[in-house]
């Protein structure tokens, strides 16, 4: 009896220590769909985004509404030149600004910890159910925290709000997700922008992306 009794007990040690799920990093290349709705200012945006951790690079274009009007977004953030182009196409105008954020890989960041593991659908039949994990964490420096789901297989980002005093609540939801990008000329700014291109960092004004995007809004 004893030695089922430790036999059992080793079972279930085992079986938590293989389903608590572990930080993660999410695929280097990918490309999707993102809605976000953030607080201050009261934002809706939906759109695509391409995503670059090997050349730290970011293209979000995005149509969205606020108070003051509907509005549509084109941001390629380049990180590794700390630059940021907002890009509009149906008047041929370009704007650089200077990012004054590093570039932050779509992962689970350190210190974060495990809330629970859900399945997305119905475990029921095969296929037809996502085991995610929902992740939270804080970052005492700028009094921010955050709630992340990510995919059990592959850590891909499924949905996440985050929280400070700066920037309110934001909630964002990722989608049709696909590994790999659709073109990597999406990172290369337009033509229009080769006067802009010439401006130095240090000559530009700072920014981060959600005053781009609140900007758009205006």
């Amino acid at each position: 009896m004893k030695v089922l009794v430790l036999l059992f007990i080793c079972s279930c040690l085992a079986w938590n220590a293989c389903a608590q799920p572990s930080p993660c990093v999410s695929p280097p290349l990918m490309t999707g769909d993102v809605y976000m709705h953030t607080e201050i200012g009261a934002i809706t945006t939906s759109g695509t985004f391409d995503y670059d951790a090997l050349g730290q690079q970011i293209r979000i274009r995005s149509s969205g509404s606020g108070p003051s009007a509907v509005f549509s977004l084109d941001l390629l953030m380049q990180f590794q030149q700390k630059v940021a182009y907002a890009i509009d196409y149906s008047e041929r105008t370009c704007k650089k600004v200077a990012l004054d954020a590093p570039f932050n890989p779509i992962q689970i960041p350190p210190g974060s910890f495990p809330v629970a593991q859900t399945v997305l659908g119905t475990s029921s039949v095969a296929g037809m159910g996502l085991l995610a994990n929902t992740w939270y964490g804080e970052i005492p420096e700028i009094q921010a925290k955050y709630t992340l789901v990510f995919s059990d297989n592959a850590c891909v980002p499924l949905s996440g709000t985050y929280y400070s005093p700066e920037s309110g609540t934001i909630i964002m939801s990722f989608y049709n997700i696909l590994l790999g990008v659709r073109d990597p000329m999406d990172f290369i700014p337009p033509y229009f922008c080769q006067t802009e291109e010439l401006k130095k960092v240090e000559d530009l004004p700072m920014t981060n992306f959600f005053r781009l995007m609140y900007s758009g809004n205006k």
